[in-house]
Parts: C-alpha cells; sequence; structure tokens
C-alpha cells in the first residue's frame, strides 16, 4: 500500500486502534471467568432465550418451582400474571443482539463440560463478547456513514471522539450487555443503509431499513423518537416538505416494504405478549413510569449526579458543531434538534431519571450516532477557517475530554464514581483522585427513590 493509500485509511485505522484498545481492556477485566455478565438489567434481556431454547417454556411457569433460588441468583426476574404465566420487563430486542452467541456458548458448555443451562461461564463470556462485537461494528458502520459527507482525517477524529470520549468506551467494555451498546450499533447502521435508501430505494435496502427501524424500537421502546423523525430528513421549507411526500408516494412500494420490514421486527414480541398476557400489546414495567410533567432535562445534561455533559464532555463541545450544521447541512439540522429535545424530554421525564447504576447519562448513548455529524462539522471548520493557535487549542482540549473519559470510566469502574450518588461535593472529592477522599461517604448523596417512584420531589439523603 503506498503512502498516498495510507493517507485515506486514517479513520479506518482509528477504528482498528479502538477496537485492539476495547478487546484489551474486555481481556484484562475478565468479569465472565467471574460470571459477572449477566447481572442487574441483563437478567430482563437475556431471559428470552434460556427460557425459550433451554427451559422450553417462553411463558416461564417453570420459574416457581424454585422462584427465590433463581431472583436470588439473578437468573429470571419476572412479573406472575394472574394466568399464572410469568413476564420479563423489557422488549425482547437485545436478545436478538445475544442470540448468535448464546448459540456458540451453548455448544462451548457442552464441549467443555460446563452446565448448558444457560448461566454457566461460557454464556457470560459469550454476551460480553456480543457487546464488544456490536460496539465495534457501530463504529464501522459510523465510519461508512460519515464517508458520505467528510474527508477521511476529519471521519478518524470524529470517531475517536465518539468511541473514547464518550461512554459508548463504558459500554462496549465494562457493561456491554447493556442495551444502549447495540441501540448505538443498531442506529449506525439504520443511518448508512437509510442514506443509501434516499439516495436509491432498492427492494433489499427497504426491507434492511425496516428490520432495523423495528430492532431499535424493540431495544427501548423509546428509541422510536430517535428513528421516526429521520424519515423527514430533507425538509426545511414547506416547499421541501412536499418534495418530500412526492418522493415517498413515488417510491411508496420500497417505502411499505421498510413498513413490513419494521413489522417482521416487532412481530415475535407482539406474539409472546399475546400469548403470555392475552393482549399484542402489553406495559410490563408496572408501577414505573414517565412523569412528563416533572421533566429532569438539566440534572441528565449538566447535573452531577449523571449529566450527560459532565462526564462526557465532548458531547458539549460537539453541540458547537450545530452552527455549522444549520449552515451546511440544514435538513439534517433541523430534525436532529427536535429529535434531541423531544428525546431528552421523555428519557429525563422517566421515574428514575439519573437511570440507576451507569456512567454519565446511559440513554444519551442512543443518541451519539446523530451526534457524529456536528462533531465532524465542527472539526472540519475549526481545522479549515481558523488560525493555528485556535487549531492548537482545539485538539489539546479535544485530547483533554478523550483522557478524561477514559479516567472517569477507570475511576467508575473501581467506585471512585459512585455509580448513583454523586453531586458537587463528591465531584470535587474525587476530581482526577486515583484513591477515595477520607471523608467519601459523607460525601455522597443517596437519590431517593422511593419518592422519585411515586414522581414526588427529592429529599435529601446524605450519607
Amino acid at each position: 500500500m503506498s503512502l498516498a493509500q495510507l493517507k485515506n485509511k486514517y479513520s479506518l485505522f482509528a477504528v482498528i486502534c479502538m477496537s485492539i484498545f476495547f478487546i484489551i481492556i474486555v481481556v484484562l477485566q475478565k468479569k465472565w471467568s467471574h460470571e459477572q455478565v449477566i447481572i442487574w438489567d441483563t437478567v430482563y434481556y437475556y431471559a428470552y432465550l434460556p427460557a425459550t431454547f433451554i427451559e422450553h417454556d417462553y411463558r416461564m411457569r417453570f420459574v416457581d418451582k424454585d422462584l427465590k433460588n433463581y431472583e436470588e441468583k439473578m437468573r429470571y426476574w419476572t412479573t406472575k400474571l394472574p394466568n399464572g404465566n410469568r413476564i420479563t420487563k423489557t422488549t425482547m430486542g437485545v436478545a436478538y443482539f445475544y442470540f448468535p452467541f448464546f448459540i456458540i456458548a451453548h455448544f462451548l458448555a457442552q464441549i467443555f463440560d460446563y452446565v448448558p443451562d444457560g448461566f454457566s461461564m461460557p454464556y457470560h463470556l459469550c454476551v460480553q463478547l456480543s457487546g464488544l462485537f456490536f460496539g465495534i461494528l457501530g463504529l464501522i458502520f459510523l465510519r461508512k456513514f460519515l464517508l458520505r459527507f467528510f474527508d477521511d482525517f476529519i471521519i478518524a477524529l470524529t470517531l475517536l471522539g465518539i468511541g473514547v470520549g464518550t461512554n459508548i468506551y463504558y459500554y462496549a467494555t465494562h457493561e456491554p450487555s447493556m442495551s444502549h451498546i447495540y441501540s448505538f450499533c443498531a442506529i449506525s447502521i439504520f443511518l448508512y443503509y437509510y442514506y443509501n435508501w434516499i439516495n436509491k430505494p432498492e427492494i433489499r435496502t427497504s426491507i434492511i431499513c425496516g428490520i432495523l427501524a423495528g430492532i431499535i424500537c424493540l431495544i427501548r421502546p423509546i428509541n422510536f423518537v430517535l428513528v421516526a423523525p429521520l424519515f423527514f430528513i430533507g425538509i426545511n421549507s414547506k416547499e421541501s416538505f412536499q418534495e418530500k411526500l412526492n418522493f415517498y408516494w413515488t417510491n411508496r412500494i420500497y417505502f411499505l416494504l421498510i413498513i413490513v420490514g419494521g413489522i417482521i421486527s416487532v412481530l415475535p414480541q407482539l406474539l409472546l405478549w399475546k400469548s403470555v398476557t392475552g393482549n399484542f400489546i402489553y406495559y410490563s414495567y408496572n408501577e414505573e413510569t414517565f412523569f412528563f410533567s416533572n421533566p429532569y432535562i438539566l440534572g441528565g445534561l449538566i447535573g452531577f449526579r449523571k449529566g450527560w455533559f459532565i462526564y462526557t464532555p465532548i458531547m458539549a463541545i460537539a453541540m458547537f458543531g450545530f452552527y455549522y450544521v444549520y449552515k451546511e447541512m440544514r435538513d439534517y439540522f433541523f430534525v436532529v434538534i427536535f429529535i434531541f429535545f423531544i428525546y431528552s424530554y421523555i428519557a429525563f421525564s422517566w421515574w428514575c431519571w439519573w437511570y440507576g447504576g451507569s456512567f454519565s447519562s446511559r440513554p444519551m448513548v442512543e443518541f451519539t450516532p446523530l451526534m457524529a455529524i456536528p462533531l465532524a462539522y465542527l472539526i472540519k471548520n475549526i481545522f479549515s477557517n481558523y488560525k493555528l493557535t485556535y487549531k492548537v487549542s482545539f485538539v489539546l482540549l479535544f485530547n483533554i475530554c478523550i483522557a478524561l473519559n477514559i479516567f472517569q470510566t477507570w475511576q467508575k469502574s473501581k467506585a471512585i464514581l459512585h455509580f448513583d450518588s454523586m453531586n458537587w461535593e463528591a465531584y470535587k472529592g474525587i476530581f482526577l483522585k486515583t484513591e477515595f477522599p477520607a471523608n467519601y461517604d459523607q460525601l455522597l448523596q443517596t437519590p431517593d427513590y422511593e419518592n422519585a417512584l411515586k414522581g414526588q420531589p427529592e429529599r435529601i439523603i446524605k450519607n
């Protein structure tokens, strides 16, 4: 390969380097060896697979035979219905991604004499590898999407900023079994295929877009707000709105195929709900709900408990890129700004707006692929239109944000950065520290889960 060819492979090199880095981090942790992967929320996402393919009972009635043991070992957390069936809380979208790795794990468990029950070490290993794999795949497709608009060097920096400068890194390596890295991957792939579809509608692309859109919504139903408005990209005036309608009408067969693809994706969930609950649509979160009259948007974005801009500051910098997106890609600007506000409003109206034990604001991982365009435009204009002093300052700030994200991820992995009780005082106490401060427990502020679940004002609970 010539030097000229190498210069056009910066972004590919960036993806390869991040992939190697992610793999090293996963190997060093070895969470699977301690069976610490299929835990907490993953118990909900994963339950569909062992229940269906090992216990052969998707209604999960078998859980009643040893309920206490299953719950204590974090194997099945279910709700019992009046008809005697049981149901897990989350939809099955994440299980789609686990599935091929689950099959491999089941094979390995039998070959190497592990208990083939869905929960022995090979299953933890393969679930961890699934998050790693799809995190890397998401970066690969995000690169393919960005290649439509930017030079390779700009894309390389953008991918580095997103891959190791945000909580994408955390959820690809430290908690890869959580839903968010799969949403990141699916949305990145959807962006690539949807822009291909806009330019050349085809049967294959239509079905892929529909299946992806359905899966994205099935991973987390709130993701509908991220996907549906993307079909309005290209509208920035009354005339463009009419042009968009004409485009969809002209290509109505292909648009219908998108709808069919979406139905194919969600149909297994609808059929399962109908069989288990008697209804095609079922709300499985019980008393957990949204409080739309009392959203915590500022807390979710700039609060020290979980603020997205606090713990992944490169995204705060990327927001300035919307200025250039407005000037150069206005149709994208209006749609994505709309998505940002409506998605933030809904996500931070959830009763537990800090989303329990997590790093940074984990629902914003889903929005991160859409931030690639403004970040890339910001980088492009800094390097094209500003003096050397500004370029050097930006590069310095860019690298500080990445380093801070990696360091704070390490702090989270060591519990120095608390999983749910951070505030300004605690943040000051641990900032750039590798050890616990002497008065750490007194600095923390435990969230008031009881009042939050009722939609009532939080009480101050100091440790």
